[in-house]
């Protein structure tokens, strides 16, 4: 910062000794703001800068003038009416195949992505111990949402990737989108709304294979979207569009935006991946379950089944004619999960059976088919062999069911370059 006199002002040792004495409050109150990191992002640099600038006017008396050094980029970016807020998210570490970067504008991402995805996710309250859910006293509070959980396993993975839903304008609504958003997915497109509440559900965990969910949902944020909440543009950039049988079981509106995602993403050469993940709780009938799901699979490209739910969808026990079933086009490709098995695909590159990955102890089954999900759709973006993708999916899969949650066991590319290399640790602790 450059000061310049006006005429021959002259400024006195209590006015300097003033000026540092407002300079070490400054500093000793931004100090201890520093040790807080929720305070600390209420007292921004931006702050502390105004506040050096101000003290110097009132040390100067209101005369001379304060001229900012600044680059040419820094004129420029201020020049642009964007807010603060609309910088770009904390985004995983740039690759060599994916070196760009972007700034990001409310309602705009301006850096392509690999994956959209929408539908809810909530707040998730669960017991560390395994027993009936009358007999907890104390949980923990942590976010879960099958479309989330597939785009924070990408992000993790370095594919950008975004995430379309709607909020609650309350506590638990900033939290998830913070969350999500900390994990560098993209949440340009999340909206808030006072309308209704950010839905919440509760583990019941009485042992590693027994898990029970109860849902408090009904009218939630989520159930609100609608296919004007979702830009064509945004949709369309994407190379794949990954949906659930989730979100059309939320509300009628939340069903014709499904449709609407899929057929602007048809329409514009964007891979659609769907996964049925099928919530009876949702829905009111079987029967509605499986026209309202069989039309999706009509229409997508990839379809993520679960052994179970192929059958129910199909009516076929043997989970080859039910992976023929569901390949209603050849162009089709089926990619069906069979538990710690491994999995089994149809494509037109063939079909197979891929083994599962052992794990020595699962803590939680919970989330490892939205991992399966995630390594499946990362070896499509990538072109490799349905097979590997598959082996892919396997892999990230049985990396999750080893940690308590759905999002905190997703790998990063060492860690699932481990379980695919079967590399094993020859140390207690790695230091």
């Amino acid at each position: 910062m450059e000061y310049k006199p006006a005429g021959k002002d002259l400024i006195s040792a209590e006015k300097w000794k003033a000026f540092w004495c407002n300079t070490c409050r400054i500093l000793s109150t931004f100090i201890t703001h520093g040790s807080n990191h929720c305070a600390l992002a209420m007292f921004p640099l931006a702050h502390l800068g105004k506040a050096f600038r101000e003290i110097a006017r009132l040390l100067l008396g209101g005369k001379g003038r304060l001229r900012s050094r600044r680059s040419y980029a820094t004129r420029k970016l201020s020049a642009r009416p964007w807010k603060a807020s609309y910088f770009p998210d904390r985004l995983p570490p740039n690759t060599k195949k994916r070196k760009q970067s972007f700034i990001r504008k409310e309602g705009i991402s301006l850096k392509p992505l690999d994956v959209v995805t929408l539908g809810e996710t909530m707040v998730l309250f669960s017991s560390e111990e395994q027993k009936p859910l009358q007999y907890v006293h104390q949980m923990k509070k942590q976010m879960a949402g099958a479309e989330s959980n597939v785009a924070i396993a990408l992000a993790r993975l370095n594919y950008p990737t975004g995430w379309i839903s709607k909020l609650g304008a309350d506590p638990f609504g900033t939290y998830i989108r913070n969350t999500i958003r900390g994990e560098g997915v993209d949440t340009s497109h999340v909206t808030f709304t006072n309308e209704a509440a950010t839905g919440v559900f509760f583990k019941e965990q009485t042992s590693p294979e027994h898990v029970q969910v109860y849902y408090y949902r009904k009218n939630s944020a989520a159930s609100l979207l609608t296919q004007e909440d979702l830009a064509e543009s945004y949709l369309s950039q994407a190379k794949i569009l990954h949906v659930t049988g989730i979100t059309p079981a939320l509300s009628g509106s939340c069903r014709q935006a499904v449709f609407h995602a899929i057929k602007v993403a048809k329409a514009s050469g964007t891979t659609v991946v769907f996964d049925p993940n099928i919530r009876y709780k949702l829905w009111d009938s079987e029967e509605e379950v499986r026209e309202v799901l069989m039309d999706i699979a009509s229409l997508a490209d990839v379809i993520l089944p679960g052994v179970e739910e192929a059958e129910f969808l199909t009516g076929e026990k043997d989970y080859h004619k039910a992976a023929g079933s569901l390949r209603g086009r050849p162009e089709q490709t089926i990619v069906m999960k069979l538990g710690k098995e491994g999995a089994y695909y149809e494509s037109n590159e063939g079909s197979g059976f891929v083994d599962g990955f052992q794990v020595d102890r699962v803590v939680d089954p919970v989330g490892a088919g939205d991992g399966f999900a995630a390594g499946v759709i990362s070896g499509l973006i990538d072109g490799i062999p349905i097979e590997e993708a598959v082996r892919r999916g396997n892999a990230i899969g049985a990396h999750v069911v080893q940690m308590a949650g759905d999002i905190e066991g997703l790998p990063n590319w060492r860690e699932l370059e481990q379980m695919l290399t079967g590399e094993q640790r020859s140390v207690d602790v790695e230091r």
